[in-house]
């Protein structure tokens, strides 16, 4: 009898109990419903997760020489077509760069050649000075300039020694479609 008791009482609860019981579930709830938005202000919209977004482009129509620009990141991307004379170039002058093999560059480990590229013919380059972040410009007879403070770039984006830029130009994460005919940047293959 007295197992029976015990039980009876655990189940006999005042009413008292019940009232604060829903109370603090109420309470619970309410907290996590108000803390939902605060955590949701937290999470990127809908506009960052498409500028995150990798971007594939057509580079079937690109003659050697010729230079396209995208957006990727809000950012400008170059994608230099490279002709035979701007890569017999790349050879002749490592003695005037910075930074010649690229060991203080930022650029995808399969980039990491004497064309900091993932092919010889298609050079894919952030089109920002490591300067200050101004655009340069495409001298077809030498490679990059930047028109703020003279850096000079290669056409591989090796920074010249004397100008301001202390680093060559970023190669961001790129790779070539199955079929060779576009480039998808923003991600590796």
């Amino acid at each position: 009898m007295n197992k029976e008791n015990n039980f009876i009482a655990i189940i006999k609860v005042s009413k008292q109990s019940v009232v604060q019981i829903g109370l603090m579930l109420l309470a619970s709830l309410t907290m996590i419903a108000s803390a939902i938005p605060f955590i949701r202000c937290w999470l990127p919209s809908e506009s960052t997760k498409l500028t995150e977004a990798a971007v594939r482009v057509d580079i079937s129509q690109l003659k050697p020489g010729q230079m396209m620009t995208v957006l990727w990141q809000g950012k400008p991307v170059w994608i230099l077509r490279r002709t035979a004379d701007m890569l017999d170039d790349l050879k002749k002058h490592h003695e005037q760069l910075k930074d010649p093999f690229s060991i203080k560059s930022v650029q995808p480990d399969k980039s990491k050649n004497e064309y900091r590229s993932l092919s010889d013919e298609y050079f894919v380059v952030l089109g920002k000075c490591t300067h200050m972040g101004c655009i340069p410009i495409m001298k077809p007879d030498s490679g990059f300039i930047c028109p703020c403070h003279g850096s000079n770039f290669d056409f591989a984006g090796r920074v010249l020694k004397g100008a301001p830029a202390p680093h060559n130009l970023m190669i961001p994460n790129y790779h070539f479609s199955e079929d060779g005919q576009a480039i998808i940047i923003g991600e590796l293959a």
